[in-house]
């Protein structure tokens, strides 16, 4: 019940703005290595966590909102698996071509996957609306996906899901410029 109330407090928060971003420089790799025995309690004791690749540099995003994200993120892996969570982290840079006289940016991505229930593919935008749920049969809210995509907004980030289908794992990509 009390994760429930903190996702109902979050939602009314950034629903109304009045949520403060604080934004600061964090090694990526290294943040998410501080946190990993956290997530792993999250996970289970039988769960797998992978962690691979890092950043050539800092990213500018507040650490409260990067823990809410991938907070909920680990806790759907955990929720929607079909049997030990598997959970594979990727930290990549990436570059993206602007404008042609804008020349690349350089990019960061965050992705989560994991082995669990999945989605229909027509579903990888639908799963980030309010109240909106995938498996109704599973305990939930329908609020953890809507709060990730708005915190990662709040930040000048961009999250995406997609999935192959049912029982096919999920992939929830968080980017944003480096």
């Amino acid at each position: 019940l009390t994760n429930e109330i903190e996702l109902l407090l979050h939602a009314v928060r950034l629903r109304s703005q009045s949520l403060r971003v604080n934004p600061e420089w964090i090694s990526l790799r290294a943040w998410i290595e501080g946190r990993a025995h956290k997530w792993k309690s999250i996970l289970g004791s039988e769960a797998s966590l992978e962690i691979e690749g890092n950043l050539s540099r800092p990213i500018y995003a507040d650490p409260s909102l990067l823990d809410l994200i991938l907070g909920n993120l680990l806790e759907n892996s955990r929720k929607f698996s079909i049997q030990k969570p598997k959970v594979k982290i990727f930290i990549q840079q990436t570059q993206r071509k602007a404008f042609r006289w804008l020349g690349v940016k350089p990019r960061f991505e965050l992705v989560v996957q994991d082995a669990g229930l999945g989605f229909r593919r027509n579903q990888n935008r639908a799963v980030f609306k309010r109240f909106y749920r995938t498996h109704p049969h599973i305990p939930g809210t329908g609020l953890g996906l809507y709060l990730c995509a708005s915190a990662a907004k709040a930040q000048g980030f961009s999250l995406r899901g997609d999935s192959l289908g049912p029982n096919l794992g999920a992939r929830f990509t968080l980017s944003g410029k480096l």
